[in-house]
């Protein structure tokens, strides 16, 4: 069956980065390490809490500029409501056919799009520095940010584009199958979890998966 919750929490977790550490564009260092992961250019084994104001900000800064270019979570989104929209279109509509279950999506999938560019810049969270008892290290939150990409991008590529779709395939995948439409989606690193735990209330508490 389809898992919202999973699908959000993935989604999600790419702007909540850059929620936690950072919404704006970039105006100090880090980014883009020689091999395309993202690094702050800070000492990988300073705890997030006790990081100088200064290194905070090129921190979050750096982290929101890497995760909106590299995270496609709108991408996500959008996908996943269109293959929803569909997969509901398949399951209960007793007449349904190809041809409608890929206009459901399509139309649904547009809709989302549309939405979702108007949103863009209609506001902004303050960098806000975790307390000094956040123990998650740079490194630590370094590789959930790479991780949390790759994640994104993987779980995109596991929603089939609506042209691909069959009432036959999103009625396999509503009955647990795995050939189209909303299943198999990834779950999240266990590297955000780690630094969940060492900094409570990282990502806004949005990394624990049900």
């Amino acid at each position: 069956m389809i898992r919202a919750s999973r699908v959000l929490v993935l989604a999600v977790t790419s702007t909540a980065l850059a929620v936690a550490y950072g919404c704006g564009s970039s105006s100090g260092g880090g980014g883009n390490s020689d091999n395309g992961a993202y690094s702050s250019g800070l000492p990988g084994s300073t705890s997030a809490g006790s990081l100088t104001p200064d290194q905070f900000t090129q921190f979050c800064e750096s982290a929101a500029q890497y995760v909106a270019t590299k995270a496609p979570a709108q991408e996500l989104l959008c996908r996943f409501a269109g293959n929803s929209a569909a997969e509901a279109v398949a399951v209960i509509g007793a007449s349904a056919t190809d041809m409608s279950v890929q206009q459901a999506c399509t139309d649904t999938y547009n809709t989302c799009k549309n939405t979702k560019a108007g949103d863009a810049g209609s506001g902004s969270n303050p960098c806000m520095k975790p307390s000094g008892t956040c123990t998650a290290t740079v490194t630590q939150i370094e590789t959930c940010v790479n991780e949390s990409v790759s994640t994104v991008q993987a779980a995109v590529n596991a929603i089939p584009a609506c042209s691909s779709l069959t009432v036959a395939s999103l009625k396999a995948t509503g009955s647990g199958g795995a050939s189209g439409g909303t299943s198999g989606i990834p779950t999240l690193p266990q590297s955000c979890t780690d630094a969940n735990t060492a900094c409570p209330g990282f990502l806004g508490g949005l990394t624990g998966m049900p």
